[in-house]
């Protein structure tokens, strides 16, 4: 079964829109008992001759402390070294001074969805002159070669931007038999993402654009890659932990949502702003953003 699974590895990297293939590949993770290390070890490859610097950027607000201890210990983890940039957006715990971690205080909360703290460790990632980074948010967790597969990936293609998959999980901990139309291929969680050198341009995107649109930011950056030609390859590899905590997920699966279940993003709310703005600012988000933002909001309303 284990050769099957990773059988199917392969086939989801080299075809991302190959929802079959996907759906069958959870369907046999789940009954190989969810085996933690087994997703991305379909990418061996040969060492690199030089390690790659590693910074994962993790912006947290009000979660608690088993949740962020949680997303920590899946860094700390991973097969590969990785340094681990927690940024308290305007909360910050005492306690993950004592972790072995950057921690990285901002003083006020930004309210824009963890924008300015990836913006604000991109900067110092920049100066410190990491190879790649990649982004946890805190109520995610990577699976142990998360950042190996993406590393062995980028020197298989070549490709600035590398991602992976996910898994969708209950508050609850447990997996959810769903996958999200478009996963992959027309959007790609921030949690799945590995960027290296040659797309450090894009750290500085984060939050450049309107407060309203910071709660689609994961679409605008995988737009905004896509809108640049930034070069992008695709583990195949379920290495990413996603907790789906929004009622759509549950609703999906006709689930009762459990209490403090978060509300969808109200994408008409999106739209209705949009439709405020001046045709020449519109223009000049569209030129910024390199990619038509009125786009993207129809195909998030379809």
């Amino acid at each position: 079964m284990e050769r099957a699974f990773l059988e199917l590895e392969r086939r989801c990297a080299a075809a991302p829109h190959d929802a079959a293939s996907r759906r069958r590949m959870l369907q046999l993770f789940i009954a190989l008992g969810e085996p933690q290390a087994l997703p991305g070890s379909s990418l061996a490859a040969p060492a690199p001759s030089t390690s790659l610097r590693v910074a994962v950027v993790t912006p947290y607000c009000r979660e608690s402390l088993a949740m962020l201890a949680r997303c920590h210990q899946s860094v700390l983890a991973q097969t590969v070294p990785c340094d681990h940039y927690m940024v308290a957006d305007g909360y910050a715990r005492d306690e993950i001074d004592r972790w072995s971690v950057r921690h990285i205080r901002l003083h006020a909360p930004c309210a824009d969805f963890g924008d300015t703290p990836r913006r604000v460790a991109g900067e110092i990632v920049r100066e410190e002159r990491y190879d790649a980074v990649a982004y946890l948010d805190a109520d995610n967790a990577f699976r142990p070669r998360h950042v190996e597969s993406l590393l062995v990936v980028h020197r298989m293609h070549g490709a600035p931007v590398c991602h992976a998959a996910r898994t969708l999980h209950r508050t609850d901990g447990t997996l959810m038999p769903l996958l999200q139309r478009g996963d992959n291929e027309d959007h790609v969680d921030t949690s799945c993402l590995l960027l290296t050198q040659d797309a450090f341009e894009m750290l500085r995107f984060w939050g450049s654009y309107p407060p309203a649109l910071s709660a689609i930011d994961d679409r605008m950056f995988w737009s905004s890659i896509r809108g640049r030609g930034l070069r992008t390859a695709f583990s195949g590899a379920l290495t990413c932990r996603y907790e789906a905590s929004h009622e759509g997920f549950f609703a999906a699966l006709r689930e009762p949502a459990p209490p403090g279940t978060r509300p969808d993003v109200d994408l008409a709310a999106i739209g209705r702003w949009f439709a405020t703005l001046a045709a020449a600012e519109r223009q000049r988000l569209d030129a910024h953003c390199r990619f038509p933002i009125e786009n993207l909001i129809a195909s998030l309303q379809a």
